[in-house]
């Protein structure tokens, strides 16, 4: 397919092949926009392929007397994924009413987000890498995904389970209950902030090398913190 798509109708779609922006810099919008309601549902399979930014080498690891950094230019409008609401519609069956779901492949080298949830939004099975903003923001629910060498951070969800972030220059993992992960070598600021209105958790998580405070929670329960400016703060 060609780039830019658009969805706008409930459905279930598979990728058949890599897609991204060919000429470095060209991109200024996502590379597929989902246009959903509150009660209109998509399922993204990406099948095992890569969405590709303009960029693919716009976030550079750098070594300097205080260490290994991450370097990304400001960030813009080229997400890879992006999920606004726009209009209700009846739901797809198999998932739930007003959701879109986004499994199953690698976005890299974006100038924005990953994948930019602005909608009901589950990520699975996902691989997140050298996006100058998060690999994953937005999102409902994240699991048994990756975000590495991401600028403002890896993955932003209110539900995270089963992944990991590595290498990201700001936060590793932002959301409210963070379970069976592993954040490493965060460069700047925190391996996991755990804040929200609800309930704020940590469990069975490993932080290790982080330049900030290793995790901030109001519970963490089995989780190891190592080599972190400071280790844990409670709220």
């Amino acid at each position: 397919p060609g780039a830019p798509i658009t969805i706008t109708r409930p459905g279930s779609y598979r990728l058949s092949g890599n897609i991204g922006y060919t000429v470095p810099g060209s991109g200024n919008q996502s590379l597929i926009e989902i246009l959903v309601g509150g009660d209109e549902s998509v399922l993204l399979d990406l099948n095992g392929f890569a969405l590709t930014g303009s960029s693919p080498s716009a976030c550079t690891f750098e070594n300097s007397a205080d260490g290994p950094n991450l370097q990304c230019p400001e960030i813009d409008a080229e997400n890879g994924i992006s999920v606004a609401p726009v209009r209700p519609a009846p739901a797809f069956v198999g998932l739930t009413r007003g959701e879109v779901v986004i499994r199953n492949g690698s976005i890299a080298g974006f100038r924005g987000h990953g994948v930019n949830c602005e909608s009901a939004c589950r990520v699975e099975n996902l691989s997140l890498r050298r996006n100058v903003g998060w690999g994953v923001i937005g999102a409902d629910s994240v699991v048994a995904s990756t975000a590495s060498g991401n600028g403002l951070g890896g993955i932003f969800a209110t539900a995270i389970r089963q992944s990991r972030a590595s290498a990201n220059a700001q936060t590793g993992m932002r959301g409210t209950q963070i379970v069976d992960s592993v954040v490493d070598n965060t460069y700047r600021r925190n391996g996991i902030r755990a804040t929200g209105v609800n309930a704020t958790m940590i469990d069975r998580v490993v932080v290790q090398d982080t330049a900030g405070i290793g995790a901030i929670a109001v519970t963490a329960l089995h989780s190891t913190i190592q080599r972190a400016t400071t280790g844990l703060e409670l709220q």
